[in-house]
């Protein structure tokens, strides 16, 4: 076999046969793969890139167990939404533990007449005022809807 890994490659060209590195680190390789180790980590030890070894493993049939994606534990809440005829609007941050619901009577629509207020804009406005919408509006919107979804499952 000739040394293939001091020959140039050019575009449209192809190099035949394994290369001398992988000949040597192949049963290294399938190790790695079998201890658990990241493809990260393999190809740091290797001294190759990830994508190498991903593509070497690949070729050579060795099977890298995936990882489970890491998932952000979301802190499991429920909230206590109000009886129906009551306001919904948010008070607070969801994050916090004194986050909670105005729980005024309902004037109009979901909530009471002072955040009907603060969530309805005339139309006339809207286009003026779009890019002062605050995150708490934004989070007001989905939290009524959530809630009049809601109400109509209790009715």
């Amino acid at each position: 076999m000739s040394d293939l890994s001091h020959k140039p490659v050019h575009k449209g060209q192809t190099v035949t046969g394994p290369s001398p590195f992988w000949a040597e680190h192949d049963a290294e390789l399938r190790r790695y793969a079998e201890q658990g180790l990241t493809t990260t980590k393999a190809a740091e030890a290797l001294g190759v890139t990830k994508n190498a070894v991903i593509g070497r493993a690949s070729r050579i049939g060795v099977v890298w167990a995936r990882r489970p994606k890491r998932r952000i534990e979301m802190q499991q809440r429920s909230w206590n939404f109000p009886p129906p005829g009551m306001c919904v609007y948010p008070l607070g941050h969801l994050k916090e533990p004194d986050f909670h619901f105005c729980s005024m009577p309902a004037e109009q629509g979901a909530y009471c007449g002072e955040h009907h207020a603060k969530c309805y804009i005339p139309a006339s406005k809207t286009s003026a005022k779009s890019e002062e919408w605050s995150e708490e509006r934004k989070i007001a919107q989905a939290l009524r809807s959530r809630a009049q979804f809601n109400t109509r499952e209790a009715a």
